[in-house]
């Protein structure tokens, strides 16, 4: 596919093949604007699935996204990133509004998916080795910052139900003062305060995007 791909000029019909075949990916990682169903499915799960769906698929997509990047869209690249820079910046802004308003637990979970995989398709955007090296540390925090707090949460069941609003840990630190110091360090680095991990991914996905935007002006 590669070679035939790269052997000549491109047609309407493989750039259409691309866009049904990214459309779809960027579907199933619950990217913006196609994370509805994403956030409905986390809404009606139980924590512990909560936390499978928001961890592992949307990012194993993403790793699909990047290995067709690398072995059959190459000579789409000057297509794809526009179209990805698109899809970021959707995601982010989508993500970072919709978390901002919600008392829900599995929702706010939900939404700071979508928001982190804009992160994640930004770092990808000048597709290189230093992207996909930036793309897979950021992924390694974002998974164990979020690891992290689910395991806090789950170590919060009271009279075997999970928490599911923002009001039911008022509080926490006066009750269990070692689990809301945990559950505070683990959001400080998700969120990218320095000098927690989280803030190492936030700036290598800046430092790209900014020299990414400043290439076509030297």
């Amino acid at each position: 596919v590669h070679e035939h791909l790269g052997g000549g000029s491109l047609g309407v019909w493989e750039y259409a093949a691309v866009t049904m075949i990214v459309a779809s990916l960027l579907f199933m990682m619950a990217a913006a604007p196609f994370h509805s169903w994403f956030v409905d499915m986390v809404t009606d799960a139980v924590l512990p699935v909560c936390g499978y769906l928001t961890l592992l698929p949307p990012f194993a997509f993403l790793a699909c996204l990047i290995s067709l990047m690398a072995g059959v869209f190459a000579p789409f690249s000057a297509f794809m990133q526009p179209a990805l820079l698109m899809f970021s910046g959707l995601s982010l802004l989508i993500g970072a509004l919709s978390a901002n308003g919600e008392s829900n637990l599995r929702r706010l979970f939900a939404f700071g998916t979508v928001y982190n995989l804009g992160f994640m398709l930004l770092s990808i955007v000048t597709f290189n080795h230093t992207a996909v090296l930036s793309a897979f540390a950021y992924t390694v925090i974002y998974i164990l910052s979020m690891a992290g707090i689910y395991t806090v949460f789950l170590g919060l069941k009271s009279r075997n139900n999970y928490l599911t609003e923002l009001d039911d840990i008022s509080g926490l630190s006066n009750v269990k003062p070692y689990m809301s110091a945990a559950l505070l360090v683990f959001m400080v680095s998700l969120i990218g305060i320095p000098p927690m991990l989280g803030f190492v991914g936030r700036l290598s996905v800046v430092n790209l995007s900014l020299i990414h935007i400043s290439e076509p002006t030297r």
